[in-house]
């Protein structure tokens, strides 16, 4: 069930698999990617992670490294498309968080938005991640995804045109680029014994616009309007928003488009979810 590239990496660490469970979040029809709650023969229970290519788990590994968060699993092995992580134990963060847990998430994924990137070991940045994009790189990007629905016949041609033109009227300037979570919601948030969270799926890290990260979390953690102030408030402890809040338009319609495309051409269950949230803000 793991398949062969995780069970050549727990042979490769010595460890001995008594049972694994699929605990794979999103699941789609065209990536061999998945994840496993994996109970081993000691007892310890760990996660094992099965990416599409090397050069995705030796991201994770760069970026869950550089970051040195007590919050995201600590890496254990890895190698080939195999990844091995610890496991974090915590209840699922609840629907109605309080304001003072809220605001502790929004810290976290401030931290990481703030933490100062580095060049891999052996390498610099490029040998991992696509080169940055400037401004104009992400408002062509943002242009082209647009675009990509409407060939794909997701949304009408009226419909793209005028994703650009709104997206166009408020794309930024500048761009603040590096570290990202890529997925930071209540889904992947979990509340540990002593009342802290932390983020238990690190698959989607990265170097990227960290504006979109943030309009990923608005999108993928709907918040009551107090929790979405704590969580700003939190936030801001490490890095001011106020370049998102400028140009909340732009990288909303963006973060939308992305995930809408992304599920539609990938065979990914509730397809619909950010399509439906991206035909309602239109509306609005």
């Amino acid at each position: 069930m793991i398949g062969p590239a995780l069970e050549q990496a727990l042979a490769a660490a010595g460890l001995e698999l008594h049972h694994a469970e699929p605990i794979t979040g999103l699941a789609v029809t065209t990536l061999q990617r998945a994840t496993f709650k994996l109970t081993l023969r000691d007892g310890r229970t760990i996660k094992g992670r099965r990416l599409d290519a090397p050069p995705h788990v030796a991201r994770i590994v760069h970026v869950v490294t550089a970051l040195g968060r007590p919050e995201l699993p600590r890496i254990l092995w890895h190698g080939g498309t195999a990844l091995l992580e610890t496991w974090i134990d915590g209840a699922p963060m609840p629907d109605q968080a309080g304001d003072a847990l809220v605001a502790r998430c929004g810290r976290l994924l401030g931290a990481i938005h703030a933490t100062p990137r580095r060049a891999p070991a052996g390498g610099t940045a490029e040998d991992l991640f696509e080169p940055p994009l400037d401004a104009g790189g992400y408002a062509s990007l943002a242009a082209w995804t647009f675009d990509e629905l409407r060939r794909h016949d997701v949304v009408s041609a009226p419909f793209a045109a005028d994703l650009c033109a709104i997206a166009a009227a408020h794309a930024p300037a500048e761009v603040e680029v590096g570290y990202v979570h890529g997925d930071f919601c209540a889904e992947n948030l979990v509340v540990r014994p002593d009342g802290t969270p932390a983020a238990v799926d690190s698959g989607s890290v990265g170097v990227r616009a960290l504006d979109f990260d943030l309009a990923r979390t608005w999108y993928r953690w709907p918040m009551s309007p107090a929790q979405a102030a704590a969580f700003a408030d939190g936030y801001r402890h490490h890095r001011d928003d106020g370049s998102f809040l400028a140009h909340r338009p732009f990288w909303t319609l963006f973060a939308l488009a992305d995930a809408t495309l992304f599920r539609a051409t990938t065979g990914a269950v509730n397809a619909h979810v950010p399509h439906e949230r991206l035909t309602r803000l239109m509306g609005e």
